[in-house]
């Protein structure tokens, strides 16, 4: 997600409105193979290796990509994170999985202004974020503050753990995300911290 302090590249609007931009964000699908060079700026065709290359075939113009390593790191955690690695999906749909991994393309600037894309999250946002490849990356909490969020809003007459607990038990894409593999104590103990009903637990029944 875009936090308060993240810096948005505003520049070589020109230049990207004469690129295949244009094209690639109407389109109704992207395959992921082609998804994470085109949020690099480069044309899907384009070598990787340079500074800076073009995103068009007609080379009309010039801007900075992002670097080898960004587009690599990205088709690593989809490799990882996705349900289905091969599945496409929508233009919007890759932009907030790599922007949710503080991977920014270089032309999302030009596409906030032109309209091509909006912000899952205002650009001031107090939700919190974990970076998932810092040492000091907490999954529990992160899982715990997912189920929260989730869960805390909506009407039901569960006692609220029973409902996180549940909750835990129907999302193991939650737990594959986060790196690590679901147990009863983790469970339990991510329960407790998202409990927002601090008069007591409930029992697995929820009674």
């Amino acid at each position: 997600m875009l936090l308060a302090g993240d810096s948005i590249d505003y520049t070589d609007l020109d230049m990207w409105d004469k690129s295949g931009l244009t094209d690639y964000l109407s389109y109704d699908t992207w395959q992921p193979h082609n998804a994470w060079r085109v949020i690099g700026g480069l044309h899907y065709h384009a070598p990787a290796s340079r500074d800076y290359v073009y995103h068009t075939s007609s080379g009309l113009g010039y801007a900075q990509s992002l670097s080898e390593g960004h587009i690599e790191r990205l088709t690593e955690l989809w490799a990882r994170d996705a349900k289905d690695p091969n599945e496409n999906g929508t233009p919007e749909f890759f932009i907030d999985f790599a922007i949710d991994r503080r991977i920014y393309p270089p032309w999302l600037g030009w596409a906030l202004k032109r309209g091509w894309y909006k912000l899952k999250y205002g650009k001031n946002t107090k939700k919190p974020d974990f970076d998932k490849e810092s040492p000091t990356y907490p999954p529990e909490l992160d899982i715990a503050i997912q189920a929260w969020r989730e869960l805390s809003k909506a009407e039901d007459n569960r006692k609220p753990k029973a409902r996180i607990l549940a909750w835990l038990d129907a999302n193991p894409k939650v737990w594959t995300a986060a790196g690590i593999k679901p147990s009863d104590q983790a469970k339990e103990r991510i329960a407790t911290v998202a409990n927002w009903d601090k008069t007591g637990g409930p029992t697995r029944s929820g009674k």
